[in-house]
């Protein structure tokens, strides 16, 4: 119950348009690694222009006891492969152990049969396998990787979770739509749905705030409009080197909003820099912060606002594919 009085709180903060919030941040997004093995044409990592590192793992317990008992999941990953990271599988553990949900994504090359063994022993709520493209050549074009190893290590992964009879973690198979996969859609959604994957989800492109080619998107790139953004009421991301920023869409640390090593996650949270950034937002000049400005990522109504009071932010996360979905063949 507490920790549904606390979605109840910042929505309700959200509403009454309050820049000094009573609720604290429901989910967070912890980098826990920012080294990554691939080069993807629909990633800025490439552009990114902060230091490569691991996050200690005595940083990573400092954040958790303090956010335990009040944050609700903690998303493992941002601009790295999180599974390079040596004590990922201890990280998920500790989380799982004070009581906060946890969320992973990966890019599949290193999940082999050791690895999956280990992620499915550790406790993880939700998995992601970011694959894009149910062909050989368009994968290669999107990720560069090697795609028969990817499929080889996503295929294991299901059957040994469903051998074992395991519930956890939650895995859906992703495709991030781009006008180079979109006529893959059917094709991989049947495949991965034959395999055992809990969910399938066609994402549509996002180009993280303008750090991306929108050419990759075709006729999905949108601008933020509507509402000011939820995400700067719902939770904050951290770097491996504890610094903090508003959202997983500022990859380089242009918006630094504050720093876990010398402060708290709630000193931040309320800070003058994250009120000014909900002042901005609730004003409607957003134009004035250039990774808002150029933001195509939120895309918000009221009904998606009013159902984070009653579903937590890992049930969100499951019920997402078939969201979009729906939005697909609603939308205008």
């Amino acid at each position: 119950m507490p920790k549904l009085n606390n979605r109840y709180k910042l929505v309700k903060d959200y509403l009454r348009r309050e820049t000094r919030l009573k609720g604290y941040p429901c989910e967070l997004v912890i980098e826990v690694s920012n080294r990554c093995n691939l080069h993807c044409a629909i990633c800025p990592r490439d552009r990114m222009s902060r230091a490569i590192g691991d996050m200690d793992f005595s940083l990573f317990r400092k954040i958790i006891d303090e956010i335990k008992n009040k944050t609700e999941m903690v998303d493992l990953c941002f601009a790295g492969e999180s599974l390079l990271h040596p004590e990922i599988f201890e990280m998920i553990k500790y989380s799982k152990d004070n009581g906060i949900k946890t969320f992973l994504q990966t890019n599949v090359t290193s999940l082999n049969k050791d690895v999956s063994h280990k992620l499915i022993n550790s406790g993880l709520d939700l998995l992601v396998l970011s694959i894009d493209s149910a062909r050989e050549d368009t994968y290669k074009l999107i990720r560069g990787g090697d795609f028969k190893q990817v499929i080889e290590n996503a295929e294991n992964f299901l059957k040994i979770k469903n051998q074992d009879g395991r519930r956890l973690p939650y895995t859906i198979a992703q495709m991030i739509s781009t006008i180079y996969n979109r006529d893959e859609v059917k094709d991989f959604m049947h495949i991965w749905k034959s395999k055992g994957a809990d969910s399938v989800r066609i994402k549509y492109f996002n180009d993280r705030a303008g750090s991306v080619d929108r050419s990759f998107a075709g006729v999905h790139s949108e601008r933020h409009k509507g509402f000011p953004c939820v995400r700067v009421w719902r939770g904050l991301a951290i770097f491996w080197d504890g610094r903090v920023v508003p959202c997983c869409f500022d990859f380089s640390g242009k918006y630094i909003v504050g720093d876990v090593k010398s402060e708290s996650v709630a000193e931040i949270w309320n800070s003058a820099k994250m009120q000014e950034l909900r002042k901005i937002h609730l004003s409607g000049i957003i134009d004035s912060i250039k990774l808002c400005r150029n933001c195509s990522g939120y895309k918000g109504n009221f009904f998606e606002l009013i159902a984070t009071v009653f579903i937590d932010s890992l049930t969100i996360r499951k019920l997402t594919p078939i969201w979009k979905q729906v939005r697909k063949k609603y939308d205008p």
